[in-house]
């Protein structure tokens, strides 16, 4: 019964950290392998720092679906989760104001877009770790 109620308790944020990743190694996928075109779109002068991006989230969405997965679901684990991806939205914001790479207008919605994306994760996250105190 314990059990079945901890299982309850997690899954909010066993599903959020599921959705994450999927959403983590989409992206990921497609900043690796459209490097070219995106950073055209996006009015990046180097591809690589796009393809560079996309192979870490990729490893970062790995990582999510690994917590996702542990039984039990490791609370500090997806706190660290959580923290990293504020740390996402706020770079964000911080790359949109400071634009040092003068993304084009498409650029900055699709940084804008993410980051709202991200920003929902972390909110379910925040929730899920709540339910489980």
């Amino acid at each position: 019964m314990a059990t079945v109620l901890q299982q309850d308790k997690s899954s909010l944020l066993r599903n959020t950290l599921k959705g994450n990743a999927l959403f983590s190694v989409v992206s990921g996928a497609a900043f690796l392998l459209g490097a070219g075109a995106l950073a055209s779109l996006m009015g990046v002068d180097q591809p690589i720092l796009l393809a560079v991006l996309g192979v870490g989230v990729i490893g970062f969405a790995f990582a999510v679906f690994y917590v996702a997965n542990q039984t039990p679901l490791d609370s500090n684990k997806g706190r660290i989760i959580l923290v990293m991806d504020i740390l996402w939205v706020v770079g964000s914001v911080l790359l949109l104001i400071a634009d040092p790479l003068s993304f084009t207008n498409e650029g900055k919605w699709a940084v804008l877009i993410i980051a709202d994306i991200v920003g929902v994760f972390a909110i379910l996250e925040y929730l899920g770790l709540r339910r489980l105190r």
